[in-house]
């Protein structure tokens, strides 16, 4: 399976990448809020309850990035107002640490809902397309 997504699946794909790496082959995480202490309080608690010291470790991509098995495309704005960039780049950063491969697309002067241009729709499909071929054989 190859999860992506709009809105609230961008940091869920990488998430069930993580969790469940014997599930989730390949994925494509677009502005994806991967740490949820560096996000709008107002969204993350809608969801995870408030900060307890626990949830929001619960729910950090960052804190689980040697989990990743799989083929994961990090792709992000940099002119993102929503999701800061340093939420794709933490991951990153971890992912690099863990010595993980995975690919990323930082798009010059797109914002959060700028990085839906025909040449990310473009890179995702043909990401998309490599990689399920790949796991066919």
């Amino acid at each position: 399976m190859a999860p992506t997504g709009p809105r609230r699946l961008r940091a869920q794909t990488a998430r069930a990448m993580l969790s469940h790496p014997e599930t989730f082959k390949a994925g494509v995480s677009i502005c994806g809020n991967h740490y949820q202490r560096g996000y709008l309080p107002i969204w993350v608690e809608n969801y995870i309850g408030p900060d307890d010291g626990q949830n929001y470790d619960a729910a950090n991509n960052v804190l689980i990035a040697d989990q990743l098995q799989g083929k994961l495309f990090l792709i992000h704005g940099e002119m993102d107002d929503n999701v800061h960039p340093a939420h794709t780049l933490q991951l990153a950063d971890a992912l690099i640490k863990a010595d993980k491969d995975f690919e990323m697309l930082i798009v010059p002067n797109a914002n959060h809902d700028g990085v839906g241009s025909a040449y990310v729709m473009r890179r995702t499909a043909a990401f998309l397309a490599r990689e399920l071929y790949a796991l066919k054989d």
